[in-house]
C-alpha cells in the first residue's frame, strides 16, 4: 500500500494520550490515527446516506431503528 507522510501539530496532552492509546493497542501512532480517520470518514458517509434517505423517504422512526437492532441481534445470535 502506498503511503503519504504528513506532518501534523497537536496539543501536547492530546499527543501524549494518542501515544498511550497506540501503545496500549500495540500499534504505531500512525496506524492508530489512520484507523481513527477511517472510522470518522465511514461515519460521515453513513450520516450522509441517512440524510439522503430521510430527504427522500422521511425521517427514520424510533420503531424502524428498533426493528434494525432486533434484526442485528438475531443475525449475531445465528452465527
Amino acid at each position: 500500500m502506498a503511503v503519504t507522510k504528513l506532518t501534523i501539530s497537536l496539543p501536547k496532552d492530546l499527543a501524549e494520550s494518542i501515544r498511550a492509546e497506540a501503545d496500549a493497542e500495540g500499534t504505531t501512532v500512525s496506524a492508530w490515527l489512520a484507523e481513527r480517520a477511517r472510522r470518522s470518514l465511514l461515519l460521515a458517509e453513513r450520516k450522509a446516506a441517512v440524510a439522503e434517505y430521510e430527504a427522500e423517504f422521511g425521517k427514520i422512526t424510533d420503531e424502524e431503528i428498533e426493528e434494525v437492532r432486533q434484526w442485528e441481534r438475531r443475525s449475531t445470535q445465528a452465527h
